[in-house]
């Protein structure tokens, strides 16, 4: 559990760190299903969601969003209960003072991790929250949401 695989991209039990290229994430990502949402996650905007915002996110499941996290983005969220099965964080640019925070739901212990150019943090949606601190600055991460599908590598439903 959350070792360093590399140039291998499976399904998540429950998280993983991958080292490779971009095009290579991509496409072993997309074996493990649909794409629900591909998004860039940096500081870009002032306002709106907290994944283009610099700003510390309290830990929570992608696709579902609790009051405290809505509130902490202003009201701004996708939301996509139970559609969200996998997460892939590919790191484009780093920044060592920006953490990314992960929790198994079982667990108070909250593993940090911090991500350097071409690694990506593979997990398990349905059984790991996230969260983010410290300044974004510069990071840059190609974030995928996918839905595991019976044809996939990911079995939908499975645990």
């Amino acid at each position: 559990m959350g070792e360093d695989v590399t140039n291998s991209l499976t399904v998540p039990t429950p998280f993983y760190i991958w080292t490779g290229p971009l095009e290579q994430f991509v496409l072993g990502m997309l074996a493990l299903g649909t794409p629900v949402e591909t998004l860039l996650v940096g500081a870009f905007n002032d306002t709106g969601r907290g994944a283009q915002r610099d700003m510390d996110l309290t830990l929570h499941r992608d696709g579902e969003h609790d009051a405290q996290l809505a509130a902490d983005q202003g009201g701004m969220y996708v939301e996509h209960p139970g559609g969200v099965d996998y997460v892939g964080f590919y790191c484009i640019t780093d920044n060592p003072k920006c953490v990314t925070c992960i929790q198994m739901d079982d667990s108070h212990k909250v593993q940090e991790i911090i991500l350097k150019s071409g690694q990506a943090l593979i997990f398990d949606n349905r059984l790991m929250r996230h969260g983010r601190k410290g300044p974004v600055g510069e990071r840059i991460l190609f974030r995928l949401w996918i839905q595991a599908t019976e044809t996939g590598s990911g079995v939908r439903g499975s645990k």
